[in-house]
């Protein structure tokens, strides 16, 4: 009888310990990957924040050569203007930089002064052509000279 509750002792808590590591392990895996998910959402959220600041310069400027000078020295980047492409760089201290593509339609649809811009921001060291962090589709109205008073 004795040697039966020291068995039924013994089961129980090899039991309660598989319970309790199990118990950790789903613990430790689940704040390990809410920290992963909390790095993703930081990442995202500085995209955002960088496309609407480009959308925000290219509302500013007053055409295209003052929309690159305005990038160039509002964000303190390398700014190359491809044609239909312009690619801003910017660089962080701690290698969080983006790498933003501006992509702009001028006279969409006839309309004179009419600009539609996608543009794309990814981390900097990003392989090219890989999916963006985020993507911003916007438009802007730039009058032209004639048009100025």
């Amino acid at each position: 009888m004795k040697n039966q509750l020291n068995i039924r002792y013994v089961v129980e808590l090899v039991i309660t310990v598989a319970l309790i590591l199990v118990i950790t392990v789903v613990l430790a895996r689940m704040f390990a990957l809410s920290r992963v998910d909390s790095v993703g959402a930081k990442r995202l959220t500085e995209a955002v924040t960088v496309a609407s600041s480009v959308a925000e310069t290219e509302a500013a400027a007053k055409d295209r050569e003052d929309f690159v000078a305005l990038l160039a020295e509002g964000f303190g980047a390398e700014v190359s203007d491809g044609g239909d492409v312009i690619t801003v760089l910017t660089r962080a201290a701690d290698g969080g930089g983006y790498a933003v593509t501006v992509r702009e339609t001028e006279n969409v649809n006839g309309r004179t002064g009419l600009t539609e811009s996608t543009i794309e921001v990814r981390p900097e060291n990003a392989v090219p052509g890989s999916e963006a962090l985020y993507t911003l589709e916007t438009g802007c109205y730039r009058r032209s000279e004639e048009a100025r008073p």
